[in-house]
């Protein structure tokens, strides 16, 4: 598959997001990517600065809704600390009037968590190429300049497979990372039944893994964080 910015150095990205199982599928998607290299991840703004300061990394690839902390106020820090560093935003909120005043005040890329591995990807490649990127949605809801690139356009998004109530109870408790028996205690479900569901899940999402299938969920729109 060809992107149309392919890396000529190697893409150092650090990745900001309350959520541990979101930060570990992003790792195990990007790492996957040649040119790519994830170097660290946190889990708050706190741990973010000194992390941006020492390692200088390429792309800081972050949630702007996390806990107690004010967005544009974030990556005026953000980018105080780290200049060169290009600013994206990977987002569960599709929220219109903070993406404008992000993207007018450093943001250079504007993603929901809603976009495929390869979108992401491509617009991470994109945005180090000095082209700003906006999910086509969020641009139209702004009235900002469209992505030229084909980022918008070679990736289509599968539509949600279909899940029983329980499977979505199920699928909601695992984005806290929680395990078969705490999902069982939570539930008053036995264990081996939460297994069945588990295993019905990675069937029906076709991921070898909790944490894939958990990131693939959150991009169909299945569940939210």
């Amino acid at each position: 598959m060809k992107y149309p910015y392919p890396p000529k150095k190697q893409i150092q990205i650090l990745l900001i997001d309350p959520h541990v199982v979101v930060r570990s599928g992003l790792r195990m998607v990007l790492s996957l990517w040649p040119g790519f290299r994830v170097v660290g991840e946190a889990g708050n703004a706190n741990e973010a600065m000194q992390m941006v300061l020492d390692m200088q990394p390429t792309v800081i690839l972050l949630e702007l809704a996390l806990p107690n902390v004010d967005a544009i106020a974030l990556l005026a820090e953000l980018r105080a600390f780290s200049p060169s560093s290009k600013l994206v935003a990977l987002t569960g909120q599709q929220n219109p009037a903070l993406a404008k005043q992000a993207l007018r005040n450093g943001l250079d890329g504007y993603l929901l968590k809603t976009a495929t591995s390869e979108q992401t990807i491509c617009a991470i490649e994109q945005v180090v190429a000095d082209e700003p990127y906006v999910d086509p949605k969020v641009a139209r809801e702004i009235d900002w300049a469209a992505s030229t690139s084909t980022c918008n356009e070679t990736f289509i998004m599968s539509a949600p497979p279909e899940l029983t109530q329980r499977e979505l109870e199920v699928l909601q408790l695992m984005t806290m990372t929680a395990t078969n028996k705490e999902i069982g205690e939570k539930m008053q479900l036995g264990e081996e039944t939460v297994r069945t569901h588990v295993k019905s899940l990675l069937r029906k999402l076709n991921q070898p893994t909790r944490t894939q299938m958990v990131v693939e969920a959150i991009k169909l729109g299945v569940i939210e964080l």
